[in-house]
């Protein structure tokens, strides 16, 4: 259904908001900041995060192991020896989500701040 630019658009009773906008809680000042809107250029700054990470890579080597066997059955790997690899991979992976996270400073928020700020920037 088709409703011209502009009109207001009313729904029947039973499908009305029972809260009217008059009884609504505002949102607190302090809860403004919690979901900002996303600065410009901040989905190219995690993209390019996502490409230069360790673990995204790994997931993606251990991934294409486990696709490529599945097509390629033949393949001269075992199973015991990809289900090995896999395990190796996710190893990895824990081993330097582990290793990042301990070198987080206390306030985290900041410091991803700072560096999908240098990204952009450079």
């Amino acid at each position: 259904m088709d409703f011209p630019a502009g009109e207001k658009v009313t729904f029947p009773e039973e499908h009305r908001d029972p809260v009217p906008e008059e009884h609504r809680d505002p949102v607190p000042q302090e809860h403004q900041d919690l979901a900002p809107a996303a600065p410009k250029g901040t989905r190219s700054a995690k993209w390019k995060l996502l490409l230069q990470s360790r673990k995204f890579w790994a997931a993606v080597v251990g991934l294409a192991l486990v696709i490529f066997r599945g097509f390629y059955p033949n393949f001269p790997v075992s199973d015991e020896l990809l289900t090995k690899a896999v395990l190796l991979i996710i190893a990895y992976i824990v081993g330097t989500a582990l290793e990042d996270a301990r070198g987080l400073p206390r306030d985290t928020r900041a410091a991803v701040e700072d560096e999908l700020k240098a990204v952009r920037d450079g």
